[in-house]
């Protein structure tokens, strides 16, 4: 799989298939007779364009660990990373599925497009010596704000493009936000960006702390596997979709330490998704083998098999624009 410049070499099982048919138009024939008394009738038929390719095949869910202690030398290989990350074998087609974010080599990670995209995720902390979001003497109840330009609710601070976000924030009887939630996720949005809330938003007397949320905008999170990592779901919850084996997740506190690589589909409200040239190489000698590369390719459909006594299974299929033959020595 070849998306945004970078290569991705993924197992699929058996009963994979490409094909590609053509789009023809019958001409009808009817011609008035000669000075014979002859007549010619008949048909033709004209081949139109190309018809859209579709492709299908199956790979293993495989969660895997990346190796810790090699500094990242840039190439950003799954397995060349300090923070000893979680990914999946099969991440790169979760990632064109789920909008159009691109490969960031530094982070080994798929985040925004250049147009930015949907928060997937957030840290909140207050201005409180402790520097998160309790010890602080909030009024009890629900509180509601618009993000985005030229859309903030009044105390809100935000200075970027992103447009159509919806925070809530939960505060108990004791004074303390225990719930932050982005109920819209909205768009245009730029990981690192921070809103800020103003405290005395949260309540009708005294000075509280401002309340600063960074958020950040990825189809695929990785996280470590052992250090804490307070970063949270636009629900509020770590959505663990993808999770090491043996590992214990804590899917209640977003601040334990945990094992997982958090899918999100947010993003994907677009007219066009990502698009990537998909190959398919029938044999591992150098000399010999078919290429066949299906072209400007989208995944339309991914579905998961699971049993107890089999490996989880997740059948893929798609489209693409044409199938090309490009195996070594062949002219096209």
């Amino acid at each position: 799989m070849e998306k945004d410049g970078y290569l991705w070499s993924i197992p699929v099982l058996d009963g994979f298939s490409f094909s590609q048919a053509t789009n023809s138009s019958e001409i009808t024939l009817n011609e008035m007779e000669d000075s014979s008394g002859r007549s010619r009738r008949g048909r033709k038929m004209f081949t139109d364009s190309l018809s859209a390719a579709e492709w299908s095949f199956s790979t293993y869910a495989r969660p895997f660990l990346a190796a810790a202690g090699v500094n990242e030398d840039g190439t950003g290989k799954a397995n060349r990373n300090t923070h000893a990350q979680v990914h999946a074998v099969e991440e790169a087609l979760w990632a064109a599925m789920a909008g159009q974010n691109v490969y960031n080599r530094d982070g080994s990670k798929f985040t925004h497009p250049a147009t930015g995209g949907s928060i997937s995720s957030f840290t909140a902390v207050n201005a409180d010596a402790e520097g998160d979001l309790y010890d602080t003497d909030y009024d009890a109840g629900t509180y509601t704000f618009n993000v985005g330009s030229g859309q903030n609710s009044t105390g809100v601070t935000y200075s970027g493009a992103g447009v159509n976000a919806v925070v809530s924030l939960v505060v108990n009887a004791s004074g303390t936000a225990t719930t932050v939630t982005f109920t819209e996720a909205g768009q245009k949005f730029f990981s690192g960006e921070a809103i800020v809330i103003d405290g005395d938003q949260l309540g009708d007397s005294g000075v509280r702390a401002d309340i600063t949320i960074t958020i950040y905008a990825e189809s695929i999170t990785q996280y470590t596997a052992t250090a804490v990592d307070a970063e949270t779901s636009p629900d509020g919850t770590p959505a663990k979709l993808v999770t090491t084996p043996g590992a214990t997740p804590n899917y209640a506190d977003s601040s334990a330490a945990s094992d997982r690589s958090v899918i999100n589909f947010t993003d994907s409200n677009r007219a066009a998704l990502s698009t990537f040239n998909l190959y398919f190489i029938l044999s591992d000698r150098s000399a010999g083998r078919l290429i066949y590369k299906l072209e400007n390719a989208v995944v339309n459909e991914a579905s998961l098999d699971f049993d107890i006594d089999g490996i989880a299974t997740v059948n893929w299929s798609g489209m693409a624009g044409q199938i090309k033959d490009v195996s070594p020595g062949v002219i096209t």
